[in-house]
């Protein structure tokens, strides 16, 4: 009979367990929102507040086209209610669907609609090869707000006052930035600036400047190129190579040396936006 009742108590204890498990990975999946890429966190935490609990897939520092997603990753994604994906990753080219099948109640944003896409080129309809850097544009930086807000408010409209409000802030903050960056890169606008791989494009567009890329479709420049790029660094007066952190800098040294100039590294991927910015303004007014 003692056996009779322990088994019945372990299979209770066991029913309780699984029980309450359940719950807590229900709650989970209720707070929990899953972003591609660091700056897009930035974004989602500044209008989600401690509401939600907001986690990147990619660390940072990690190279977005290289960085493979461990167990733990897609068992966070898995929990998740919202992911907000970047829309123009090849990260995300490679994962997303996989992040779908394995989070099926999972509402999936792209954060880039609305915006228009640059540095890229049309084909049967589509867009490709985008830079997928729209965040570094205080412009699209403001529509990515827009996008999150909404979904935000549309998914929560019980917290919709508290979203509203952070949306402002954000908005305010945002236009901020831009108008500093305005008055800080005025005196140079129309001028060019070298770099590796062109993800200040949309930064470029916003503040009339014009980024010449070293990167001849995403690989290493031929030679005849890379004579090219020679001739306009010396026509323009150059002396500046910029590159992102996430890439070797061997490559952009190499090249520096034969044009005779200095390399500075910047992360594209940093998560305080603002400050991020701002930092990326003076490095271009102070080295052209």
């Amino acid at each position: 009979m003692l056996k009779k009742y322990s088994t019945f108590l372990l299979v209770a204890i066991i029913i309780t367990a699984i029980t309450l498990q359940s719950c807590k990975n229900k709650v989970e999946k209720e707070n929990t929102i899953a972003v591609s890429i660091i700056p897009i966190k930035y974004f989602v935490d500044r209008i989600v507040g401690d509401k939600w609990e907001v986690f990147s897939v990619i660390p940072p520092n990690a190279n977005h086209t290289t960085y493979e997603p461990v167990p733990s990753d897609l068992k966070k994604v898995a929990k998740a209610k919202i992911f907000f994906e970047s829309g123009n990753m090849g990260f995300e080219d490679a994962w997303i669907e996989r992040f779908k099948s394995i989070s099926a109640d999972c509402q999936f944003v792209d954060i880039s609609d609305n915006i228009q896409k640059m540095g890229g080129h049309y084909h049967d309809g589509e867009y490709h090869g985008a830079d997928p850097h729209y965040w570094l544009s205080p412009s699209d930086a403001a529509i990515i707000a827009d996008n999150i807000a909404y979904t935000m408010i549309q998914i929560d409209p019980d917290n919709s006052e508290f979203y509203q409000d952070n949306y402002q802030k954000l908005k305010a903050d945002i236009a901020v930035v831009a108008d500093s960056l305005y008055k800080m890169l005025k005196p140079i606008s129309g001028s060019a600036f070298l770099i590796y791989h062109p993800s200040l494009t949309y930064f470029a567009h916003d503040f009339s400047l014009q980024q010449i890329a070293i990167e001849e479709h995403g690989k290493e420049p031929s030679a005849a190129y890379m004579a090219q790029i020679i001739d306009i660094a010396k026509e323009k007066n150059i002396k500046t190579i910029f590159y992102q952190s996430q890439y070797s800098g061997q490559s952009v040294e190499n090249i520096a040396k034969e044009i005779g100039a200095t390399t500075i590294c910047f992360d594209p991927l940093a998560y305080n936006w603002d400050t991020n910015l701002l930092e990326i303004g003076v490095l271009l007014i102070e080295n052209e």
